[in-house]
């Protein structure tokens, strides 16, 4: 995903020249299936023209009953059977990216 971002320039340091960037964001998985009990950890990096973004993140999702999540960590564990979007939220970007979780019903 990219996005333009005006005035990149504070989030990307002095060595960057320009003053628009675009914004690479990879979030990773985009899409899981996982078991009630089984965890997982999401991945997620923001890059610009001039080189990789530092954001502190927040993690979160609004489907409480099907996942839970690690505000800091972002670790997500699957609770009951059902479908979930697992939100990241920057404290600069705002929000940045969404995953689907799929939690399997037991066998």
């Amino acid at each position: 995903m990219l996005l333009g971002v005006a005035g990149c320039l504070e989030f990307l340091g002095p060595s960057c020249t320009n003053g628009t960037s675009e914004l690479s964001i990879a979030l990773v998985p985009r899409v899981d299936t996982l078991s009630v009990g089984e965890t997982l950890i999401p991945t997620l990096s923001l890059r610009g023209s001039c080189g990789p973004i530092k954001e502190t993140v927040a993690w979160a999702s609004p489907d409480t009953q099907v996942v839970s999540v690690h505000p800091q960590t972002g670790l997500i564990t699957a609770k009951t059977a059902g479908t979930a979007a697992v939100r990241a939220t920057g404290e600069r970007f705002g929000f940045i990216d969404e995953a689907t979780i799929v939690v399997a019903p037991p066998e």
